[in-house]
């Protein structure tokens, strides 16, 4: 059995987040057996302007998967969030929350989380190690091409092997452009009415102050 995590700072959690975990589940189905959708968002101390608490991110992320038809197989997780003192690195999340569902995981993210591993300034090359030894990676590529992704991919060894041993699953299809970003900049069409609705009467972000 496997589980699906989608971890970040979902700050706030948008509609191509639950797509993106949709799309993983619906390709992966049939070749894995899941039965978790885990979303984490990441702890109060991760560093990014306008991060609200984690209090609030949970609980918008909770809102937000109400809205998917398999919204049954959905859990936010908030060990990240809430239980954790500090950041948590991704590998020590995978491992903690692999060991409490006792199930592989598969992580779903997209090509900047990739591109975003070969960069040692942003992933040290140790902890990316440690991440793919307990974990399989299903990128869906944004903005760049499959055969792009995996060119790249290759200038890696450790990661070429992974990508052959189809640890690292590329697809090459669109979840939509919504982004938290574009959310803060004052475009509420990237969230779900009901996380609108809590940012709203919570009064969690000035969509003036990103533009």
């Amino acid at each position: 059995m496997s589980v699906l995590l989608l971890p970040g700072s979902l700050n706030p959690i948008t509609k191509a987040h639950i797509a993106s975990l949709e799309l993983a589940y619906n390709t992966l189905k049939n070749s894995y057996s899941i039965d978790k959708l885990i979303i984490s968002p990441a702890n109060s101390n991760y560093k990014q302007k306008h991060l609200v608490s984690g209090t609030h991110r949970v609980a918008m992320a909770n809102l937000a998967i109400k809205n998917s038809i398999i919204s049954h197989l959905f859990i936010v997780d908030d060990f990240e969030a809430l239980e954790s003192n500090y950041f948590v690195p991704t590998f020590q999340l995978v491992n903690h929350l692999s060991k409490k569902y006792n199930k592989k995981v598969i992580l779903v993210g997209g090509s900047d989380l990739l591109l975003g591993m070969m960069n040692q300034n942003i992933w040290p090359e140790v902890n990316v190690r440690k991440l793919l030894n307990q974990c399989d990676l299903f990128i869906i590529s944004r903005g760049v091409s499959v055969q792009s992704l995996k060119k790249t991919i290759c200038q890696l060894e450790f990661l070429k092997d992974k990508l052959e041993n189809e640890s690292i699953i590329l697809i090459e299809e669109s979840v939509g452009k919504e982004s938290s970003t574009l959310f803060r900049a004052g475009c509420l069409d990237c969230c779900f009415d009901n996380v609108v609705q809590y940012a709203h009467t919570h009064q969690l972000y000035s969509f003036e102050s990103e533009k």
